[in-house]
């Protein structure tokens, strides 16, 4: 499972968080969407696949959909499954 930020909602931010993170002592590089995805290159995705993470919580009328990604994959079958 992998839930990681990206920088497609608010680009400026983004671009501001990882020097903020970097000066704070934990770096940390917000990513696209697609790379997101790519790390399951390989797998067989978990329904719902690669969503926005905001997709799998509740449901809060007015709250902006977020833009962090979050999916699930498994090994592919290789005969006994």
């Amino acid at each position: 499972m992998i839930n990681d930020g990206t920088n497609v909602i608010n680009p400026m931010a983004r671009e501001m968080a990882p020097r903020i993170s970097i000066e704070a002592g934990t770096p940390y590089i917000a990513r696209d969407p697609e790379l997101i995805a790519g790390f399951f290159d390989g797998l067989v995705l978990v329904e719902p696949g690669v969503v926005s993470s905001r997709r799998l919580g509740p449901k809060v009328p007015g709250r902006p959909c977020g833009s962090g990604r979050i999916g699930m994959g498994r090994m592919p079958c290789s005969g006994r499954c």
